[in-house]
């Protein structure tokens, strides 16, 4: 049996390693949302759906073709979601403190 104090010490183990996701979490997301807003990315999107369309004739426009960029859009559109949340819940929270304070 547990004591309070091992229970606690526990408790502060598994808050500290989530800590540490949530962190490394909103810098990825950071870092992610400044690359992905560039003109770079956007080229980039293009590109690689222009190599699709083009690919398509070699591949005669095959069921396994066509799964690929479904596969893939569906897989960036997921996680692009948590992305955008993240910014956003970031941007909010800003505007908020600088409304309840206006000296900052």
């Amino acid at each position: 049996m547990q004591t309070q104090t091992e229970k606690l010490r526990k408790q502060e183990k598994e808050r500290d390693f989530f800590c540490i996701v949530r962190d490394a979490f909103r810098v990825f997301a950071r870092h992610s949302a400044i690359a992905l807003e560039s003109a770079r990315a956007f080229a980039g999107a293009v590109l690689v759906i222009l190599v699709w369309i083009l690919t398509g004739p070699t591949v005669h426009f095959s069921d396994t073709w066509q799964l690929v960029i479904n596969a893939a859009l569906t897989i960036v559109t997921f996680l692009m979601v948590f992305l955008i949340q993240n910014t956003q819940n970031s941007d909010a929270k800003a505007v908020h403190l600088k409304l309840a304070d206006p000296r900052l």
